[in-house]
């Protein structure tokens, strides 16, 4: 059988099968920018196409009925399927396989027939291949795509990430890094076209790397779970307004990433105020954690410049706690001085470590406190897993202070100047000053890489 459109193909397999397709007006722009893609005729004349979709929307359904499709109508095709896991890939190649093998489809596509049936790697007499993979994982002595110009197969890229492994700086980086080196370099083409559905999880994810390096290869189709304008829901069998709403309310950071496919939150501000927590610091109040200190120093003492920031942090497993906090605008000598007194004033308690950004003033006060006998340390965003640039290292620090894991004492003064200026804090860096969320950056990456579970 000839199937033009994979929409065609979705609905003579929902039959085959006795399992009748739901196919909405979003399932109809996915199998038409497939169909594209497939034929090479994506506008722009991109090669790529990228599909963000949220999660329990057919994402992989779609998936696996390209290849399907494709494989029926180019049976010596070579394909390559890749996902978060090696479990998923092998799991979702094995689906595959299994269509492959049926009487329906062996009754829709005769020319292709399956010979070899291992786990994670299916061949057709044809001489097509189909070799699943998880990201990272090796692709010795397999490809995708044909050495010719018409459609000869293509690599699949399911879910490149998991929403666990998203917030891992280095995760992100070791996944953007294989797709460059490693799984680009497997197509038999140049032409070889790529196909990525995936959810939004961050700015850094696989989908933002690829139109930060080479937009103009890529197509992208984003589906949103709601129109905020309209409250029209994309599937609301599946994900209701209602359940949107909530979400957005008490999750923003997943609503907006996962379900809107915009990983920054529209508005701006990029740490809500009504995401911290409290605490009230009194007798009470129970140090049985890890006790160190995080400063930010300014280049110069004039008003207009950032403070100098100097706060100390109680960390435990499940909560980082900022129980003291020093600032002001200071010449070297006084900046010497707060920091001697915020050490003094804590060591009793057991502060052990006391980082200071290895920049400005930071480098000679470090330097300064060392001789003195201060366990001073230069902090550095790659020692400890984070981004180089100061609005990734928000975003990560916004994940923790979203998911309530960032205290607070109640009633202080320092933690409402956090609180505020967090909120002000914006991505395209138009805010006035960012000293006070540094060294919550810098107090997150420190917790999160001692085992705080962010």
């Amino acid at each position: 059988m000839i199937f033009p459109t994979l929409e065609q193909y979705a609905r003579a397999k929902g039959a085959a099968t006795r399992v009748p397709r739901v196919i909405l007006p979003y399932h109809r722009k996915m199998y038409a920018a497939i169909t594209s893609w497939a034929a090479g005729t994506l506008p722009g004349g991109a090669r790529n196409l990228a599909i963000t979709i949220p999660p329990r929307h057919g994402k992989t359904l779609a998936a696996h009925d390209t290849v399907e499709w494709l494989f029926g109508m180019v049976p010596e095709s070579r394909w390559l399927y890749t996902a978060y896991s090696a479990d998923l890939a092998v799991s979702q190649t094995m689906r595959i396989r299994d269509a492959l093998v049926s009487d329906w489809y062996r009754r829709m596509f005769p020319d292709t027939q399956v010979r070899g049936n291992r786990q994670n790697f299916v061949t057709t007499a044809a001489g097509g291949e189909l070799y699943g993979v998880g990201m990272t994982g090796t692709l010795t002595g397999f490809g995708a795509g044909r050495k010719r110009r018409e459609f000869g197969g293509a690599i699949v890229i399911d879910d490149p990430l998991s929403a666990e492994e998203s917030r891992s700086a280095t995760r992100r980086a070791h996944v953007n890094e294989w797709y460059t080196q490693t799984l680009k370099s497997r197509r038999n083409h140049d032409g070889t076209p790529i196909l990525l559905i995936m959810q939004r999880l961050h700015t850094e994810d696989l989908v933002g790397h690829v139109l930060a390096t080479k937009p103009g290869l890529w197509r992208v189709l984003k589906l949103s779970a709601m129109d905020e304008a309209t409250g029209e829901m994309l599937w609301p069998e599946t994900f209701s307004r209602e359940s949107a709403e909530l979400m957005r309310e008490v999750d923003p950071m997943t609503f907006y990433a996962q379900y809107q496919q915009e990983p920054m939150i529209p508005g701006g501000a990029m740490i809500k105020k009504e995401w911290w927590q409290w605490f009230d610091f009194d007798g009470r109040y129970r140090f049985d954690g890890m006790l160190f200190a995080t400063a930010d120093t300014a280049y110069k003492a004039k008003s207009t410049a950032d403070a100098s920031v100097i706060r100390v942090w109680h960390g435990t497993r499940n909560a980082l706690d900022c129980v003291d906090c020093a600032y002001g605008r200071w010449e070297f000598p006084e900046l010497l001085h707060a920091a001697q007194f915020v050490y003094e004033r804590w060591k009793e308690r057991g502060l052990r470590q006391f980082f200071i950004e290895d920049k400005a003033t930071g480098t000679p006060l470090e330097q300064t406190l060392r001789r003195q006998g201060v366990p001073a340390y230069g902090w550095r965003p790659a020692d400890f897993g984070f981004p180089d640039d100061k609005v990734s290292r928000v975003q990560e620090s916004a994940w923790v202070v979203a998911g309530g894991r960032v205290r607070l004492p109640r009633g202080a003064e320092h933690a409402q100047v956090l609180v505020d200026e967090a909120a002000r804090f914006m991505p395209d860096m138009s805010h006035a000053h960012d000293d006070h969320v540094d060294t919550l950056t810098m107090a997150v990456s420190i917790w999160r890489y001692a085992g705080g579970q962010a």
